[in-house]
């Protein structure tokens, strides 16, 4: 081969293999640049305030159902409220700030997919999307609208991203070690990225509102009244007549909170008051939540039930209007629908509900009315809003209600379906739709209507102001009373009263002169009386003045009371005025107590007395009773040294004995000469050589009494030095010992004092 041929051989295989070069350069090549251009880029550089976001918007799917669920916020004239949910006012605004914070400035972290059918494995399907086969492939979109309506945010959130990176691998006291990412896409784009991203979106209406109804706290009520009545209807000649059923009225009660409650008409003898059920119910009311709600009938855009629950009366209402009566009958329809009537009490119309209503009132003046209605079943939806067709097949344009036929037509169609799947139902089919009816009748909720009202006797006791005292008037030629002259400084004060300055015993008049000087002192007894009166007027006027600046400060802190007061009233009637609201059927049984879920009866105390016996007493009541130290009986008699105490104990008489005719205790006296030999009475004769003479006692029945008085007894304890009732007598000596010390004293008893 001749060197041309070597050099064309070589130009046509470098040739080749530029071409190679070239096609796989060009093979390899990204099909559009673009889609990692934007990588590390915002979704969204217009949207760099939070407040730029006026509305937001949260459509989801419910995988389960495959219903979409769309959620709303938006401020209307500077109130947030609910489009979704009958423009109810949204209370947690603060979410919609956090929501709008979170993806203000959000990137594009990297790229996952390019193509449109990624789209369901990374779960960023538009939800909007009519064609949509697996619900589960539907992303959440969210949209964030200005105050113009122009959108400023607009993405797609999909499955959560199977990656994580860690926050600080050094900080081992985070709670949260790595966030969380997300495949996110724009709905005007193909491509989705995965997107670092901390958000939390919510469609259930309880997480944008102030669940707590009542806003109360539990240590704050005062007073709690349950009116168990119950409505009952019945049709007489083509008429709808309804029945108020009356049930257990129970008022608990307490004057403030630190006090423990009452419960009126309570046995206190023989019952006691369920305080753990109290609680209970004081506990629900503190955390009673909204469930749902729904919007109250409208009349030319006035409430036509008022927030205090009565029928609005307005000047422009023409009552005998037909048009004017259609709207009542459909107010009429429409409380019937949820368990209440507007029905004819004291002359007008009123309100009254199903399940009868519960009173509540606090310390700070407000008092709430909570009107329980009928039941409300459904899923979640249709608990919050209701379902869209609820009520508007049976209402016309004009606001009317259809006839009754139709009504009872439909009634009549379901009815029937409904016998035909139960004949076809099987056994196993019947006894799980009974459970399932039993599981939906334990969970289900009800209707509840609240008035709220001022009532300052629940306030602290409004202040009574106190009476002015009244100055008496002088007497006619009043004068006053002489002073005192003054004492000189060189006067002792300590001078010794002479015996004319010593009043004079009663009886004895005092000399001519004193009593002439007497006489001048004394004035008219009006001018003494009048000083009196004078003196206590002093007193009493600066007591009131006193009484008066304590009036005043306990006024003004009254009425800031009252002016508190109000002013939560009209706040609560502001936010219940519109609407029925859905709360659990928990709650309910807890609400609707009965007497015997408060009260229960009372158990004997531990250790407590048993009730008296009909045993006559027999105690001695002016000694004590056993004991060593006990005063020796009077009527016991002498033992002698040595002898058993048994036998004495045995044959101690008894105070009091029974008439064989009557049944009746007689008091029983003791003879003279049964009286104790240890105990010389002062009258007792003395012997010669000084010692008392004694009688050996009589052995008849000693069951009589002593017939000296009480009185006689002390003094002759005094004479002798006996101890009296209660005092440990000194122990028994030697008779011929207490001779020998009488005989020292000569043997006379000593005189009485």
């Amino acid at each position: 081969m001749n060197e041309l041929a070597k050099t064309m051989t070589f130009v046509g295989v470098a040739a080749v293999m530029a071409a190679v070069a070239v096609g796989s350069h060009f093979m390899n090549r990204p099909t559009n640049s673009a889609d990692f251009e934007l990588v590390g880029k915002p979704f969204f550089e217009e949207f760099n305030s939070a407040s730029q976001a006026q509305s937001l918007e949260v459509v989801a799917m419910d995988p389960e159902t495959a219903r979409l669920k769309k959620f709303s916020v938006e401020n209307q004239d500077g109130l947030w409220r609910i489009p979704s949910h009958s423009n109810y006012p949204a209370e947690a605004v603060e979410r919609l700030a956090t929501t709008a914070t979170s993806v203000m400035g959000l990137e594009r972290q990297s790229l996952a997919g390019r193509l449109v059918k990624e789209h369901e494995r990374l779960g960023v399907v538009d939800p909007l999307d009519e064609s949509i086969e697996d619900p589960e492939s539907a992303g959440k979109r969210v949209t964030l609208k200005d105050a113009g309506g122009e959108v400023v945010v607009d993405f797609i959130i999909g499955k959560e991203a199977g990656e994580s990176e860690l926050r600080d691998f050094n900080d081992p006291f985070d709670q949260e070690d790595d966030e969380k990412f997300y495949y996110v896409r724009r709905p005007d784009e193909n491509q989705t990225y995965k997107v670092k991203l901390d958000i939390d979106l919510s469609t259930k209406f309880s997480d944008w509102i102030d669940p707590d109804l009542l806003r109360l706290e539990q240590n704050e009520l005062t007073k709690v009244v349950i009116n168990n009545y119950s409505i009952e209807e019945e049709v007489a000649n083509g008429r709808r007549v309804i029945f108020k059923k009356p049930g257990d009225i129970l008022k608990l009660g307490r004057t403030s909170p630190a006090d423990s409650w009452e419960l009126e008409g309570l046995a206190a003898e023989t019952e006691e008051l369920t305080n753990a059920r109290v609680n209970e119910i004081l506990g629900v009311l503190d955390e009673l939540k909204i469930a749902g709600v729904r919007p109250k009938f409208k009349y030319k855009g006035h409430l036509l039930l008022t927030a205090d629950l009565e029928l609005n009366q307005r000047p422009e209402f023409d009552p005998k209007s037909r048009e004017y009566q259609a709207a009542t009958d459909q107010l009429q329809y429409e409380l019937g629908q949820n368990g209440f009537n507007l029905a004819e009490m004291d002359g007008k119309l009123g309100l009254v509900s199903k399940y009868g209503e519960l009173t509540v009132g606090t310390d700070k003046g407000v008092l709430y009315t909570l009107h329980i209605g009928d039941t409300v079943e459904g899923d979640e939806t249709e608990i919050e809003i209701g379902s869209s067709s609820s009520g508007e097949a049976a209402k016309k344009k004009d606001g009317s209600v259809d006839d009754e036929k139709s009504k009872e037509k439909t009634d009549g169609e379901s009815k029937g379906k409904t016998d035909a799947k139960a004949d076809e139902a099987t056994p196993d089919d019947k006894e799980a739709d009974a459970e399932a009816k039993e599981e939906e009748a334990e969970i289900d909720n009800r209707f509840l209507l609240v008035r709220v009202a001022l009532d300052e006797s629940l306030i602290t006791p409004k202040p009574e102001e106190p009476t002015k005292p009244v100055e008496p008037v002088a007497p006619e030629g009043y004068e006053p009373a002489p002073k005192e002259p003054e004492k000189k400084d060189d006067q002792a004060d300590d001078k010794p009263e002479s015996p004319a300055d010593e009043e004079a015993p009663e009886g004895v008049k005092p000399p001519e002169g004193e009593a002439e000087e007497q006489k001048k002192d004394q004035r008219n007894p009006e001018f003494v009386k009048y000083d009196e009166a004078k003196k206590a007027f002093d007193e009493a006027t600066v007591q009131y003045e006193l009484d008066m600046t304590r009036f005043k400060d306990d006024t003004e802190a009254f009425a800031k009371k009252v002016t508190e007061g109000q002013k939560l009233v009209d706040e609560l009637n502001e936010r219940f005025g519109d609407w029925y609201y859905v709360m659990s059927a928990d709650n309910l049984n807890t609400l609707r107590s009965q007497r015997e879920d408060l009260v229960t009866k009372k158990e004997p105390a531990p250790g407590a007395e048993p009730p008296p016996s009909a045993r006559p007493d027999i105690s001695f009541p002016d000694l004590p009773v056993g004991g060593t130290g006990a005063p020796t009986d009077a009527n016991k008699q002498p033992m002698k040294e040595g002898e058993a105490g048994a036998e004495g104990e045995a044959e101690s008489p008894k105070p009091n004995s029974e008439s064989p005719e009557t049944g009746e205790s007689k008091p029983e006296t003791l003879k003279p000469d049964e009286s104790a030999a240890d105990q010389p009475k002062p009258e007792e004769p003395m012997t010669e050589e000084g010692q008392p003479k004694t009688e050996q006692p009589k052995t008849e029945d000693p069951k009589t009494e002593d017939p000296k008085t009480k009185v006689e007894e002390k003094v002759e304890a005094s004479a002798e030095g006996t101890p009296e009732s209660g005092e440990d007598p000194k122990p028994e000596t030697d008779p011929s010992a207490e001779t020998t010390d009488a005989g020292d004293s000569q043997g006379e008893p000593k005189p009485d004092s």
